[in-house]
Formats: C-alpha cells, structure tokens, sequence
C-alpha cells in the first residue's frame, strides 16, 4: 500500500506549479523515503541504520523543502504569484511532515487533503475573489476535521506519544516536541498556511481566517470561565482550552512571520 501511496502523492505534488524541477524532485525522494523507511519498520526485524537515519533524512528533506520554498519567494523580492507558490510549497512540507508521523496511511490522508485544496482552488477560481470567505472557513474547518480523523482529541492521553522516537532509539526532548507539535498540530498549521495557496492576494484571507482561529480561542475561555465550577472542569473543559490556545500560538506565529515576509504588507496599501 505504502508504494502506491507514495507514487500517488509525489505524481500530486509534481503537478504543483510552485514547485521547480529541483524542488519537485525533492518531494518525490522525500515521500519516497518516507515510505520506504515505515514499508520496513513493519518488518519483524529491523535494520538498525534505516530505523535511525532514513526517517532523519526525510525530516531534512521536508525542512528542506520549506526552505528552498522560502528562498525561491524571497529571490523574486516579494513578487504576489511567488508568494502563493512559496505558500503552497511550505504548506505541503508541514502536512508532509504530518502524515510522515502518523504512519504509513497518514500519506493516504495528505494524499485527501492535498486533492481537496486543488480542487477548491479550481472552484474558487472559477467563482471569482467574492467567495474567498468561503474557502478559508473550508480549510479551517478542513484543519479541525483532519485534526480529529487522525485519531487526535482534546486530551493530553490521545497525544502520540511514541511519535517521539521516530528517528531516535532515546528520549531526546528536542526533537521529541518538535515531531509531537508536528503530529498534533501539522494539518491545522498546514491548512491555515494553504490559504496563502487559494489567491494571489491572499493578506485579506489570511486575516480572516486568522480571525476564526481567534474567535474559537474566545469561545474557549467564556466556555472555561462560565464552567470553572463544574466537577469535569479540569477533565473536559481545561484541555481543550489549552489546545486551543496552543493551535492559536501555532497560528499566530505563522501569521506573524507571513506578515513579515517582503512584499505582503504593501499589497493592501496598492490598492487604497
């Protein structure tokens, strides 16, 4: 299963016109990688060598991907198309990064996923920039959805945990909470940076959905002060508190260095 999985999604995000000859060859090695490393972890017996070293170059390759992402953007000094390029591309490496932590069929969600936005952006297009509303509460309720269809929960026992040794034979905090953020907050961060992807002047949209993930955070804390008496309060209420306060942090940092990136703020003052 893992091969085709792989094959599909490389073939997907081949088709990505942000992506370079180089860049698109980085993606296929990549997934390529990361299927062939948990094709053998299912194995009875384990090299030693792929169990360590194979999942950290697929970590280097999606970190790489983000960044030739990044500078290709930043080469073209702001231009708007690069920017939704630049967007896309970073997206696909967090929600790469996702999937390659949850397993062997997290590619077949990305591969979903993936599909979806492409098949939104055509909609949108084809609508016009009015329903540009539409499409970002789609992905970000498409983030809330994966969130969950991936076996998450607002509780700290549904963390997965053992996503912390992929690459390690030891507990080593660093990397541990790096691919424990990942797992648990990939696609929501993903979905919020794939709105950049939906439109080539994506600064309006960004803030809007911005904007969702600070509404839901309000609702949070009237929720947690009006319950603050209840018996379940740090069972039920607190965690999904913290949650999604943490996702907030997520969003917000993204949303930050976005804003900071060349080009994005005078887009706004152009047109007034």
């Amino acid at each position: 299963v893992t091969p085709a999985i792989a094959a599909a999604l490389a073939t997907t995000d081949a088709l990505s016109s942000g992506a370079g000859i180089g860049g698109r060859v980085l993606k296929a090695l990549t997934q390529a990688g990361a299927c062939f490393y948990w094709y053998h972890e299912q194995e009875e017996e384990v090299d030693p060598m792929i169990h360590l070293h194979v999942p950290r170059l697929v970590i280097a390759g999606y970190l790489l991907s983000m960044a030739t992402s990044l500078h290709g953007y930043l080469a073209r000094r702001g231009d708007v198309k690069t920017r939704q390029e630049a967007c896309q591309g970073a997206a696909n490496a967090v929600l790469g990064l996702a999937a390659f932590s949850q397993g062997p069929l997290g590619y077949a969600t990305q591969l979903l996923f993936l599909l979806m936005f492409r098949v939104l952006r055509r909609w949108l297009q084809a609508l016009g920039s009015d329903y540009r509303v539409v499409g970002c509460i789609a992905l970000f309720t498409a983030g809330r959805f994966y969130f969950y269809a991936t076996g998450h929960a607002c509780q700290f026992s549904s963390l997965q945990y053992d996503v912390a040794f992929i690459g390690n034979d030891t507990f080593f905090a660093p990397t541990a909470a790096f691919i424990l953020a990942v797992n648990t907050l990939g696609y929501d961060v993903g979905a919020f940076i794939s709105v950049g992807g939906l439109y080539v002047d994506a600064s309006l949209s960004s803030e809007f959905t911005f904007g969702l993930h600070a509404l839901r955070v309000f609702f949070a804390t009237a929720c947690v002060a009006v319950q603050r008496r209840h018996l379940m309060v740090w069972a039920i209420f607190a965690p999904r508190f913290i949650f999604d306060c943490t996702l907030f942090a997520a969003a917000t940092a993204a949303f930050v260095f976005a804003g900071l990136l060349p080009g994005s703020a005078p887009m706004r003052g152009k047109t007034t």
